[in-house]
């Protein structure tokens, strides 16, 4: 139980006031109404079967209604776009080989506005991609994270120094691109530390002032070299209620 609370993304339900009835939509609920039996090759039948026993010993008590349609929306039919344009202090290694598409992300969650050290990074890297189930070195990400302080040369350094521990076999991929994201206005300088004082000889794309959170995708548009922009596509899976980070 412990272990799937660490899961919440959000807080538990009100208890007040009582549900009247529970309705399931989505390629689940196909299942669910047994109006699907065959396999897709994901995990929707074997949700489905666990709620369906869930529903028959009580352990979801509420009434269960059947709205007729089951909305097969795919996730990503179903999410929320949001287009942004940077520039200026962005690095980008190799902008011919811009545009990537569908980069997941994985946020950080280490304080980077305190004293922080690169073992403290590579760690947040290694928890953020074991969370999200990624491999490293096989599945491309982009490590997202929220810079504070003081953009001190020693600071940003051993922010790429963990990074590219944590990263290491996309280090050592030339194939691979290494996609660093953050909120603050250091992507310029910490793409250089990494490719001119790390070594990384691989493709190099360090893009600041967006916010990105776990379950997000992004796409990065062709370099314009006029405005020395790139076009930021991000796909959120997560939504959140007006005014709220």
């Amino acid at each position: 139980m412990t272990c799937a609370k660490r899961l919440l993304l959000t807080e538990n339900l009100p208890q007040t006031p009582a549900v009247d009835g529970i309705t399931f939509s989505g390629g689940v609920s196909e299942y669910i109404y047994r109006r699907e039996e065959e396999d897709r090759g994901d995990l929707g039948r074997s949700i489905a079967h666990d709620l369906r026993h869930a529903l028959a010993d009580k352990r979801i008590p509420e009434k269960v209604y059947d709205p007729g349609h089951g909305i097969r929306a795919t996730v990503v039919g179903a999410s929320q776009f949001t287009v942004q344009v940077s520039g200026n202090t962005i690095f980008l290694s190799e902008k011919e080989k811009l545009p990537i598409r569908n980069v997941p992300v994985a946020s950080l969650s280490i304080d980077l506005s305190v004293d922080f050290t690169s073992e403290e990074v590579t760690a947040s890297i290694q928890d953020a991609m074991k969370r999200l189930d990624m491999v490293e070195g096989e599945d491309r990400v982009a490590i997202a994270f929220r810079w504070g302080g003081d953009p001190l040369h020693a600071r940003l350094f051993a922010l790429a120094q963990g990074i590219c521990n944590g990263l290491p076999k996309t280090v050592a991929d030339p194939d691979l691109p290494m996609v660093v994201m953050m909120d603050g206005d250091a992507g310029r300088t910490l793409g250089n530390i990494l490719v001119k004082e790390l070594d990384v000889t691989g493709e190099v794309i360090s893009v600041d002032n967006v916010q990105l959170r776990d379950f997000d995708f992004v796409d990065i548009g062709e370099y314009m070299p006029d405005t020395q922009v790139v076009p930021l596509i991000i796909k959120s899976l997560l939504f959140t209620s007006p005014g709220q980070e």
